[in-house]
């Protein structure tokens, strides 16, 4: 997945743990997308599904992850 968005229209911050940047858009504030901030090779990216049209999404997989314990995919 690849964000695409003109100069200056988003800005990023990190909290908590530092661990994710958040991408966020410059006009609204909505966030956009996440990265992980750790090291290479351990590429992890969240896209806002709400910021497409319903037609691109309907036809999406959906997996369900358990990120409270075991991080393995449930389907």
């Amino acid at each position: 997945m690849r964000v695409i968005g003109a100069r200056g229209a988003t800005s990023k911050y990190l909290w908590g743990d530092r661990s994710l940047a958040f991408v966020r858009c410059g006009t609204c504030g909505c966030v956009t997308h996440w990265q992980r901030t750790g090291p290479a090779g351990t590429v992890r990216m969240g896209v806002n599904a709400r910021n497409f049209e319903a037609g691109v999404v309907e036809s999406i997989r959906i997996r369900r992850l358990d990120g409270a314990s075991t991080w393995k995919y449930l389907d």
